[in-house]
């Protein structure tokens, strides 16, 4: 599972803003050396916790967007054929 949360506060950042942020960073995981992807911008703060999915950390910003995948991949190797047999194959119930 992929942990991913946040705030958007478009009116400007606030005293509760700040603490609902910082109470995100230390709650969305309950192991401290999981690493913690962060990007703030004054008006969205977002934390990820990547779990590896992807093999590569699925994550990038600068100082003004992000960019983030989340989930599961519905395959390992190559792909050979459809990718929606491939999903489908791994779908509980598919």
């Amino acid at each position: 599972m992929t942990i991913l949360a946040g705030i958007f506060s478009p009116g400007g950042w606030t005293a509760q803003d700040q603490q609902l942020a910082d109470e995100i960073r230390t709650h969305i995981s309950r192991t401290d050396s999981d690493v913690r992807e962060q990007f703030f911008d004054g008006t969205v703060f977002a934390c990820k916790v990547d779990i590896g999915a992807y093999g590569e950390p699925a994550w990038h910003d600068d100082e003004a967007w992000f960019a983030t995948l989340t989930g599961r991949p519905c395959w390992a190797g190559p792909i050979a054929g459809p990718i929606s047999r491939h999903c489908a194959a791994r779908t509980p119930g598919g």
